[in-house]
């Protein structure tokens, strides 16, 4: 019972957001529309904070009130179809050996006789 309780309390853990994560309703009007533009960059949590600090983009002219975010992220390559192929070919690869694996240590501990008398069960 206390297994199941703590398996529940595990899993709500790692499925609820975390408590430093950026809430965006806690914002109203202009701050909330940037909060939903920076919430979903792959940065840290603390540069999410930073970027929603006041003084940050300097005075916005109410004129043209669209921010453009120009960040220094590291400079990455664009992902081609080709790449993905080769991700999915790599990762079907590794399955397919997991399962190979699995197999082949399941049947050498079934069929060995010195293994297979310490899985018979006492009825």
């Amino acid at each position: 019972m206390r297994k199941t309780i703590l398996l529940v309390v595990v899993s709500l853990i790692l499925i609820l957001p975390s408590a430093l994560a950026l809430n965006c309703t806690k914002y109203e009007g202009d701050k909330h529309e940037l909060c939903n533009n920076i919430d979903p960059l792959d940065i840290s949590e603390s540069d999410k904070r930073a970027l929603m600090g006041d003084g940050v983009y300097g005075p916005i002219n109410p004129s043209n009130p669209s921010v453009n975010l120009e960040l220094n992220l590291t400079n990455n390559s664009p992902i081609t179809l080709e790449m993905i192929y080769e991700e999915k070919i790599v990762f079907i690869t590794k399955f397919l050996l997991f399962l190979l694996f699995n197999y082949l240590l399941f049947s050498m501990i079934t069929k060995s006789k010195f293994i297979r008398k310490w899985l018979t069960a006492d009825s």
